[in-house]
């Protein structure tokens, strides 16, 4: 499925959080469960982030949002982006609640 970058508020050079991944609420309704509490994120093979998924996200913030993301798309300089231009990335389902993020 597709992702793109997300941010919450402004962007920022060097604080990391706000910042996460947006998914399309049918790949929210196909990909993942409701009686998932969380989903675990490896990030390119670099890092693995845990996620809590909100009460928003099954409504209308399909977001998946950590301060941790944000890290990563400082440290690979995916962040910030010109405005409307955010990084898009392919989240892969790799076992149940377990995803494989590749830019």
């Amino acid at each position: 499925m597709k992702a793109t970058g997300w941010h919450g508020g402004p962007l920022s050079l060097t604080k990391s959080a706000g910042y996460g991944l947006r998914i399309s609420k049918s790949d929210r309704d196909t990909f993942f469960k409701k009686s998932w509490v969380y989903v675990t994120i490896d990030l390119e093979s670099e890092s693995i982030v845990q996620i809590k998924l909100s009460p928003s996200f099954w409504s209308n913030c399909t977001e998946l949002r950590s301060t941790r993301i944000g890290e990563w798309f400082l440290k690979n300089g995916l962040a910030p982006w010109d405005e409307g231009c955010p990084p898009v990335f392919s989240l892969v389902p790799t076992n149940e609640a377990e995803f494989h993020l590749t830019n």
